[in-house]
C-alpha cells in the first residue's frame, strides 16, 4: 500500500511539474504578443493549474492564444502563418476533455500529450516570428 502511495505522489508531482511548465510557456507566448491582439490577459493562463477547471479553461487558452497569434500577424499583413494552430488547439482543448472519460482515457491522453507538443512547439516558433 505504502508503494502506491508513493507512485500516486510522484504521478501527481511530474504533473504539477508539467502543467507549470506549460503555463509558463504559454505565459510567455501570451506577453510577445502586443495588448490589442492578445485575447487573454497573460497571468490567466495560470489557471490553467486549477483542477477539473483547467478541462475547461484550456477550451479558452488555446484557441485565444492562436487567435491572438492571427490577429497580430494579420495586422502585419503576414498570411504565411496559416491559422496558427487553431485547429490543434481545439483537438488538444477536446482530447484534454476525453482524457478523463474512461472508455477513451489511455488513447485520449496519448493524443493529448502528442498534440500538446505539437502545438507548444509552433506557439514558441510562433512568439520568436513576432519578436522578430
Amino acid at each position: 500500500m505504502h508503494f502506491l502511495g508513493l507512485f500516486a505522489s510522484a504521478q501527481l508531482a511530474v504533473y504539477w511539474v508539467i502543467s507549470t511548465f506549460v503555463c509558463w510557456v504559454i505565459f510567455g507566448c501570451y506577453q510577445a504578443i502586443p495588448v490589442p491582439h492578445q485575447k487573454l490577459k497573460p497571468g490567466e493562463v495560470w489557471l490553467l493549474l486549477i483542477p477539473v477547471f483547467n478541462l475547461f479553461w484550456n477550451f479558452w487558452v488555446f484557441p485565444g492564444l492562436s487567435q491572438s497569434f492571427k490577429a497580430y500577424f494579420d495586422s502585419k499583413g503576414d498570411s504565411t502563418v496559416g491559422d496558427c494552430s487553431a485547429r490543434v488547439a481545439l483537438w488538444l482543448s477536446i482530447t484534454g476533455v476525453c482524457s478523463f472519460v474512461p472508455p477513451l482515457a489511455g488513447l485520449s491522453a496519448l493524443v493529448y500529450l502528442i498534440l500538446l507538443m505539437v502545438y507548444l512547439m509552433r506557439a514558441v516558433e510562433l512568439k520568436k516570428k513576432v519578436k522578430a
